[in-house]
């Protein structure tokens, strides 16, 4: 074989080859829709099943957050207030 005849035959093995992994690939993407699709059915059934009462933190109090020069604390209706300093507390 001359050389244009084995660039032709290189270049429709490629084309072949190609064409497979294409092929193959459009296989896969359709398997991966059918799947996205199943689990989006699963979520949304899922969704339903959601608790809709929540109960509050019992720890909700506890919550203090530091600053340098001051603290602040939640109150209950979420709200941050200003703690005084009691005496004899050092700042760090």
């Amino acid at each position: 074989m001359c050389k244009i005849e084995d660039a032709l035959s290189n270049i429709l093995s490629f084309q072949d080859n190609s064409m497979t992994t294409i092929r193959s690939m459009k296989t896969q993407i359709g398997q991966i829709t059918k799947q996205m699709s199943q689990l989006a059915q699963i979520v949304d059934e899922k969704i339903g099943q959601i608790p809709a009462n929540t109960t509050t933190n019992p720890k909700e109090h506890c919550n203090n957050i530091t600053t340098e020069g001051d603290k602040r604390k939640r109150k209950g209706d979420g709200e941050m207030v200003k703690v005084e300093k009691e005496k004899g507390e050092n700042r760090k």
